[in-house]
């Protein structure tokens, strides 16, 4: 069945019923679908369920009796001032690297799957997540991919602006994690635009999310663009496998500047340790690229 028939029979549901549905990866996001559930734990989790129109499928990411569910390789990548700031105390957006570390930053999402912010990131830096560059584009199609990375938003209290740039941008699809706490005007908008997961807590589960975009939409690798609060998120779960970071020559001090894991708050337990793999010097700016350290 097509993403497309599959949708009118969605539709056709009575707003009870709750049938499990196995469906493979969209190749483009149309009408967007809502996700609703109760979450649980263990090795296969229950996950939200995909809703449309107020009709609810759970969805099935359901793995062999013994295997555990499969998660992208998550990259965090930054840039930050040597003082350790991703951004200033009013949040403005990030011009303190060169156009070579720009064109780094479209090289690493290239090489992506998908492309993932939080609410706060998309909103100041007026994002559209998408790929700018022509030769990086017709490199991914060469290589059988689509031209542009499909790309995540993640907020917690779905407070989202249609008016934004990532809504206008339509050459991906554009997949939304959310919580209960999104409001009901809020999603029925959102749902023309998008793909709605909604969870029933007032929490994304990041951990789940990141299975959901491994099962639905065969995401492999997976770059995490900010902002720091999402980057600590991440690494409470410890579910960063890299970071690319550089550092640029500049000190912007200030206790409300966030740091690459927000505003300062209590220290990770227990810590997060990561190598250095790689280190170069581009013109003034410093670029490091780290792997968590795992037990073997």
């Amino acid at each position: 069945m097509s993403a497309r028939q599959q949708r009118a029979h969605l539709r056709k549901l009575q707003p009870e019923r709750q049938d499990p549905i196995k469906h493979g990866r969209p190749a483009r996001v149309g009408v967007g679908l809502a996700a609703k559930a109760s979450l649980q734990t263990g090795e296969t989790p229950v996950l939200p369920a995909k809703q449309t129109g107020g009709q609810a499928l759970p969805v099935d990411i359901s793995t062999p009796p013994g295997a555990k569910p499969q998660r992208p390789f998550v990259l965090a990548h930054f840039a930050m001032t040597a003082d350790g700031k991703i951004s200033t105390r009013s949040l403005t957006p990030s011009q303190f690297t060169s156009a070579a570390d720009k064109r780094r930053l479209q090289e690493v999402r290239a090489g992506s799957d998908a492309v993932l912010a939080g609410r706060g990131t998309v909103a100041a830096d007026t994002m559209s997540m998408g790929l700018s560059p022509a030769d990086l584009r017709e490199m991914r199609v060469a290589s059988g991919r689509p031209p542009v990375p499909l790309r995540v938003i993640v907020s917690n209290a779905g407070l989202l602006d249609l008016s934004w740039k990532v809504f206008s941008y339509r050459e991906s699809p554009l997949v939304i994690f959310t919580s209960s706490r999104m409001p009901e005007i809020v999603r029925q908008a959102v749902t023309q635009k998008a793909e709605l997961y909604i969870f029933s807590g007032p929490a994304v589960d990041l951990g789940q999310a990141l299975w959901i975009l491994r099962a639905d939409f065969g995401v492999k690798r997976l770059v995490c663009e900010g902002g720091g609060a999402l980057l600590r998120s991440l690494a409470e779960q410890d579910l960063v496998d890299g970071i690319r970071l550089t550092i640029a020559p500049r000190i912007f001090g200030g206790r409300a500047a966030p740091t690459l894991t927000g505003l300062p708050g209590d220290f990770l337990s227990p810590l997060r340790p990561f190598r250095i793999v790689r280190q170069e010097k581009v013109g003034d700016e410093c670029c490091l690229e780290l792997r968590r350290i795992r037990p073997a």
